[in-house]
Parts: C-alpha cells; sequence; structure tokens
C-alpha cells in the first residue's frame, strides 16, 4: 500500500493587505494622467481616523513616485489630521536629513496639524526646521506661528538664534513676520535674558525697519496669542 506522509513544513499564509495600504500603494504606482482617482482615493483614506493612516498619508507626500500634484494634495489632508501625533513627529525628525530618495517633509502642514491638537512634544522638532536654512521662507512662517503656541523654555535656543540671524534681513513680508513672532514668543518664554536680546534688537539700527517697528509696538502692547 502507498503511504502518504504529511509535509512537516508549515505552511504560510499571506497576510491580507489592509485596505488603505492598497489604497496608498495605487496612489503612489499610478501617473498623474490619475490625478481625478487620486483625489478621490484620498478622500476616501483621509476619512480614516486610525492613527495609521496618518503614517501612510505622510509615505504618499514623501514618495519620490507621487507627483507634484499628489504630494500637495496629500499635504492638505495632513494638515487636517487629528490622530497620529507620533508620526507626524517622527516625519519631521526624519526629514531633517532632508534624504535625497525621499521628497522633503510636508513641514507647513505637518505643523498646522500638531498645532490643531496641542501636540506640545513636536515643539523640539518644529525648533530643528524652524532654525534649519533649508526650511523654505513660508515653512518658516507657519513654524513661528505655532511654535508660538507649542514652544517651552527649552526651545529658547532656537528661538533666540533664529531671531538673531534673520532680524537684520528681513525684507520680505514672510520673513519679517515669522522673526516678529519668535521675537514674541521669545519675549514671553525667554525670561530676562530673551527679553534682553529682543530689547537690544528693538534698539539697533541694524534690525530691518520692517522688524524694528513691531519690536517697539511689543515693548507697549506684547502681542496676546491668536492662531496661525
Amino acid at each position: 500500500a502507498c503511504v502518504v506522509s504529511p509535509d512537516p513544513r508549515p505552511i504560510t499564509v499571506a497576510r491580507p493587505v489592509p485596505l488603505a495600504e492598497q489604497v496608498a500603494t495605487t496612489l503612489t504606482d499610478t501617473g498623474p494622467d490619475m490625478a481625478p482617482v487620486h483625489h478621490l482615493l484620498l478622500d476616501e483614506l483621509a476619512a480614516n481616523p486610525a492613527p495609521e493612516v496618518t503614517r501612510l498619508l505622510l509615505e504618499i507626500a514623501r514618495s519620490p513616485r507621487a507627483s507634484a500634484d499628489l504630494a500637495d494634495q496629500t499635504a492638505r489632508r495632513i494638515a487636517m489630521r487629528r490622530t497620529g501625533v507620533e508620526h507626524l513627529i517622527a516625519a519631521l525628525e526624519d526629514g531633517a536629513d532632508f534624504e535625497v530618495t525621499k521628497r522633503p517633509a510636508p513641514i507647513a502642514a505637518i505643523a498646522s496639524a500638531l498645532f490643531a491638537v496641542n501636540a506640545k512634544e513636536g515643539a523640539p522638532a518644529l525648533a530643528q526646521h524652524l532654525i534649519d536654512p533649508r526650511t523654505s521662507m513660508i515653512d518658516q512662517l507657519m513654524l513661528a506661528r505655532v511654535l508660538r503656541h507649542l514652544a517651552g523654555p527649552e526651545q529658547v535656543p532656537e528661538l533666540s538664534a533664529y531671531f538673531t540671524l534673520y532680524r537684520t534681513a528681513a525684507s520680505e513680508p514672510e520673513l519679517a513676520q515669522a522673526v516678529v513672532l519668535t521675537a514674541q514668543t521669545l519675549w514671553l518664554l525667554g525670561g530676562e535674558e530673551g527679553r534682553a536680546v529682543v530689547l537690544e534688537a528693538a534698539r539697533d539700527p541694524m534690525t530691518h525697519p520692517n522688524v524694528r517697528s513691531e519690536l517697539e509696538k511689543l515693548m507697549v502692547h506684547p502681542s496676546p496669542t491668536s492662531s496661525p
């Protein structure tokens, strides 16, 4: 009689790929000619509040295979996330390396999302991007606005460094706003030393006029907290 022995090798069962991951893969694996479909898929994906979806959206925004439009549309949805704070902060920390194999982290979108949930634990990574010379001016302005609310005394060195570096060169309106916002934060958090830095800048003729006039107002009426 023929004896059949069971195969001793374990049977491997493939793990089903979650729908959110399938959607993310479809988005990055199809070209810009599929833009209308991209928007629908992004809306479907972003409607899921799971923290893991925040991670997937960040991967799409930073994928070198994503078109510029897809990356921009994804960043808009990242700004609306209210979960996955740990993934948002990790993207900032990873994005500080500006890997050539990835798109830069969508800094303004991440900052906006962190502000919305009052994630003060994100302040260190945000402050590092503020003083990074590779950070765009628009991103600097958003970072300055968000740090106005999320920064603590631990971020005073970065705030002071940024203010000192740009207070004499803030000819562009966005940069001037970022510098003034940073001065306000430094005034509130920096103690006597921080206020001394701001006072010195207000009296220094080398401080750009766009900044100096606002600093003089700050001396009299410190700016109240406002949303970014």
